[in-house]
């Protein structure tokens, strides 16, 4: 038993000084993964170079407060719902909002302009404040597409919805972030403008038209009954739905308000140069240092191997 022991304890203080020697022979080769680290970090950052950069802006909304009359009515709500008038919706104005601003009808009307498509889709860099365009699908000399190459409005709607636009919002739906993605940043920021202000145009146009119908209807209904209670509710909704159309006919931004405007970004958010070289440089380290290893061990492995042999036949 003492020798069984005896031998496990040979064993693992060979194993153990193998270990340390693999250690040793790794730093002896320090001048090797210096000379690797250099080289692989000048390949990375010039491979790097050539991958054309993407600016993105970014602008943050919040949802417009909602009418606090309609939401105090109380009772008198009750009663104004059993008789067929309907006042919610207030909640669903964020969530048809932001619907509507990826539709395929909202997105068409906005990326027609020839403009906007070529930015989107024949786009492939940025270089010196100009934008660099594909020259095999369009012709920069006379500003038109290539014979062939022209997209149709759904092949840009897709690119834009895959790889421009990005719509994030928080669990609370307090706050919504709006990001427009491109190599250029004037071209992102401008983009964003655009698409918010021409939100905003459909939008107040559609709340003054809702809000017209309304008061149109809850006027109607005073005409054709005579309920006190249920009066007194629709002049509060008529009141709530003048002031609803007034602020969509002053406002720029009846449904959301705007915290943080588009800006032009100053720093490309891809490719990140500096954190894909190091981690590059990094991985090539460890492959590095797991085939030295395995050299090491194997060397080791074949030369007990031999010295075994030798012994026995001694």
């Amino acid at each position: 038993m003492d020798i069984n022991k005896a031998q496990k304890k040979q064993e693992f203080l060979e194993q153990e000084v193998d270990f340390i020697d693999l250690i040793y022979y790794l730093l002896s080769k320090w001048k090797l993964l210096i000379i690797i680290s250099i080289c692989s970090s000048v390949l990375i950052y010039s491979i790097l170079m050539f991958v054309p950069e993407s600016y993105k802006s970014k602008a943050v909304l919040t949802p417009q407060q909602s009418n606090p009359a309609i939401a105090n009515l109380g009772a008198l709500g009750g009663i104004a719902s059993l008789s067929g008038i309907n006042l919610g919706g207030e909640n669903k104005k964020v969530e048809v909002a932001l619907a509507f601003l990826t539709s395929k009808n909202f997105l068409y009307n906005f990326l027609q302009p020839n403009d906007y498509r070529k930015f989107i889709w024949a786009a492939k860099g940025w270089d010196s404040n100009t934008v660099v365009y594909n020259n095999d699908i369009y012709n920069t000399h006379t500003d038109s597409w290539v014979e062939g190459f022209e997209p149709t409005q759904l092949q840009v709607y897709d690119k834009f919805i895959e790889d421009h636009l990005v719509i994030n919002q928080d669990k609370t739906g307090t706050f919504i972030t709006l990001e427009i993605k491109h190599y250029s940043p004037i071209v992102a920021r401008d983009l964003l403008v655009s698409l918010l202000s021409e939100m905003n145009k459909f939008l107040s146009e559609k709340e003054v038209s809702e809000a017209t119908k309304s008061i149109e209807y809850y006027k109607q209904r005073l005409k054709e009954q005579n309920v006190e209670t249920l009066n007194r509710v629709l002049y509060s909704l008529i009141e709530e739905e003048e002031k609803r159309r007034m602020l969509a006919l002053t406002s720029d931004s009846p449904i959301f308000q705007v915290i943080d405007p588009p800006s032009l970004a100053e720093f490309p958010y891809f490719p990140k140069k500096k954190t894909f070289t190091v981690v590059g440089v990094f991985v090539l380290l460890i492959c590095t240092c797991f085939i030295l290893s395995f050299g090491f061990v194997f060397r080791t492995l074949k030369q007990s191997r031999v010295y075994k042999i030798k012994s026995v036949n001694k």
